[in-house]
C-alpha cells in the first residue's frame, strides 16, 4: 500500500472515530472490527505509517487518539463498542479524533 493509500485509510480511520457513537459502532462493525483492541491495532498500523510525514500538529494529536484507544483496550479490556457507546472514555476520544480530522484537512 503507498502513502497516499495509507494516508486516505487513516483519514477514513479518523473520521469514523470523529462520529456519534451509534455510527461508529456500526462503521466498525461493518469493517470486520470486533473490539477496541483491534481498533486500536487497527489505527495504530497506519499512524505509524505515516507520522514523519504529517504535520506536527496533526501528529501530536493523533498520538493523543493513539494513547487514549491503547488505554481503552488495555489490560482491562478488550472493551466491546457497546460498552464504549456508554463509557465516558468515548467522548475523551471523539474529541481528538475529530480535531485529527480537522488537522488532516478534511471536513468534520
Amino acid at each position: 500500500m503507498n502513502e497516499e493509500s495509507f494516508f486516505r485509510r487513516l483519514v477514513i480511520a479518523v473520521g469514523d472515530l470523529a462520529q456519534p457513537a451509534s455510527a461508529q459502532i456500526a462503521l466498525l462493525e461493518k469493517e470486520g472490527l470486533r473490539d477496541a483492541d483491534e481498533l486500536a491495532l487497527e489505527f495504530d498500523e497506519y499512524f505509524a505509517a505515516l507520522k514523519d510525514t504529517l504535520p506536527a500538529d496533526t501528529v501530536a494529536v493523533l498520538a493523543e487518539l493513539d494513547a487514549l484507544l491503547e488505554e481503552m483496550s488495555g489490560p482491562t479490556g478488550p472493551w466491546s463498542f457497546e460498552a464504549l457507546a456508554t463509557a465516558p472514555e468515548w467522548a475523551r476520544v471523539r474529541e481528538p479524533a475529530g480535531l485529527a480530522f480537522a488537522l488532516l484537512g478534511r471536513p468534520a
